[in-house]
């Protein structure tokens, strides 16, 4: 886990592995961010909260699995495994 990361990050499942992937993407003729987050319902996902302690000493972590209408099984269970072990670290 990168204690410096963003307090959320998300990966997308591909070939049974994680690829970053950025929830608010900026478009290509303004530059500014997206107001959602962008999940195709093809894909699944694993998502990373981090959360500081009032006084900023103390990581805790979350992890969570988003998995899109459309994706396939081995997306599906790759995403709910990969999540299991992510807060198992």
């Amino acid at each position: 886990l990168d204690a410096e990361a963003p307090e959320l990050q998300c990966w997308r499942v591909d070939r049974f592995q994680t690829v970053a992937h950025d929830l608010f993407p900026r478009d290509a003729g303004t530059g500014e961010a997206a107001r959602h987050a962008v999940l195709l319902s093809g894909d699944a996902y694993v998502l990373l909260h981090t959360q500081w302690s009032e006084d900023g000493l103390w990581p805790a972590w979350r992890a969570f699995f988003w998995i899109g209408a459309q994706a396939t099984a081995d997306k599906a269970g790759s995403a709910a495994v990969l999540a299991v072990q992510l807060r198992a670290l």
